[in-house]
């Protein structure tokens, strides 16, 4: 195990990102299981969970939560309010339990064979981290699951169907009722992808003190741990100011005007679409920035274009349409490049 760097300062463990290797028989053990639980998998989870599902995407996930987010803005009137809860877990793939995992398998049907051989490939693993280059002491572990391992992140999907079957229950109790984006459409409570939980309901202090117990529960028996400081809630404008702090504060959770990204994109009220894709020019320009200090030739300039340039803006655009003007500018500045590097006028660097 290597430890990398996050940021500036690593005064702390959590400042660093830890890398593993493991070996070429295990890694085929590993493929092999899973491509036998995908036959399985679509019809073991939740349809609020978009991740490693064949056929569900991401863009599934931040389409509905921006049409979630609109009508939240759009109520300004009535008493009811709507709030959307978008839950920060740390450290989540570290933590889970393995007594909690293999309950989960068994409880979905998994027979004792399969259980068995995940057991073994979770529970006989042990580590040595290099410092300074030269390997400590071995240790083994006693809960998560490895960051690189190809059949972790379903297991890990696996365990957060969990709190769907919580969710769902409040909800037909009539604890947590969810918001519905138009009359004919389905309400919905909750959006999942991987570890990311976005919830979204008729918000009052019963509904509160339920869903704060219903996570609580969830965390006692999965092992993970919320970090209701970081957890962000977003309010209609319906919302009092005192039911806003009464709301926050049996939530232990941030309040904020605008909700600002979701999986790396920003949602909501878009109040002007320029505003809204100008991080895509900040981004150009910054890898031009850095770009301006090389020497490159014409064609790593091609390379360079092709391969980090253009596909800046194909995951925004794969879920929102820009306006004229910032694919304009977007290609100015990438017909540009080439003269722009060297001062001089010469031929377009692309087309």
């Amino acid at each position: 195990m290597t430890l990398i760097p996050k940021g500036i300062s690593q005064f702390q463990p959590s400042s660093y990102c830890p890398i593993r290797l493991y070996n070429v028989a295990y890694k085929i053990i590993s493929k092999v299981v899973v491509n036998r639980l995908k036959e399985a998998f679509p019809s073991l989870i939740s349809p609020y969970q978009n991740a490693f599902v064949p056929g569900r995407i991401i863009t599934n996930n931040i389409i509905l939560a921006s049409e979630l987010l609109r009508t939240i803005n759009r109520k300004t009137n009535g008493r009811a309010s709507l709030a959307a809860f978008k839950i920060d877990m740390g450290k989540a793939f570290d933590k889970i339990s393995w007594d909690f995992l293999l309950t989960v398998l068994e409880a979905v049907g998994f027979n004792q064979h399969w259980i068995n051989i995940i057991r073994q490939c979770i529970s006989t693993v042990s580590y040595q981290v290099l410092v300074n280059g030269s390997p400590s002491k071995s240790f083994s572990p006693n809960r998560g699951q490895r960051q690189s391992d190809p059949f972790s992140p379903y297991l890990f999907v696996m365990c957060m169907n969990v709190l769907y079957h919580l969710l769902k229950e409040a909800e037909n109790d009539g604890y947590i009722r969810g918001i519905e984006i138009s009359r004919n459409a389905p309400p919905i409570n909750h959006l999942l992808f991987t570890d990311d939980c976005c919830i979204f309901f008729d918000v009052c202090v019963h509904s509160c003190k339920k869903l704060k117990s219903v996570l609580i529960n969830f965390c006692s028996l999965s092992g993970l741990q919320i970090n209701f400081e970081k957890s962000k809630l977003f309010l209609s404008p319906t919302t009092k100011v005192h039911a806003r702090k009464w709301f926050s504060d049996i939530l232990n959770a941030k309040k904020v005007d605008s909700p600002r990204k979701y999986l790396g994109l920003k949602i909501g009220k878009i109040l002007k679409k320029r505003e809204f894709f100008g991080n895509l020019l900040e981004k150009i320009d910054s890898k031009l920035a850095f770009w301006k200090s090389k020497f490159l030739s014409f064609g790593g300039t091609m390379t360079l274009i092709k391969s980090i340039l253009s596909s800046i803006p194909l995951y925004p655009h794969s879920v929102f349409k820009s306006p004229l003007s910032i694919c304009d500018d977007m290609d100015k500045r990438i017909r540009s490049l080439g003269g722009a590097m060297t001062r001089e006028k010469k031929l377009h660097a692309y087309n």
